[in-house]
């Protein structure tokens, strides 16, 4: 069942400023390219919520060119 929550919750990285440099990707960034899911994601059971929270923060603190918008 999905829950529709009439509130947005926005997702920011922690103690970082955006960056206005040109985003290149690493060597490493380029091999795994091929390995991005595209699309629908499934989940055989319940999610944590804070931990995927604490995972986004994490991951916009390394990627700061996924801030801007």
């Amino acid at each position: 069942m999905i829950n529709k929550n009439s509130t947005t919750e926005f997702i920011q990285a922690e103690g970082s400023k955006p960056s206005r440099a040109v985003w290149q990707y690493s060597p490493l960034d380029q091999v795994c390219l091929r390995m991005v899911l595209r699309g629908t994601w499934l989940f055989a059971g319940q999610l944590d919520v804070d931990d995927l929270k604490k995972g986004l923060k994490k991951l916009l603190t390394y990627y700061p060119h996924l801030t801007e918008g």
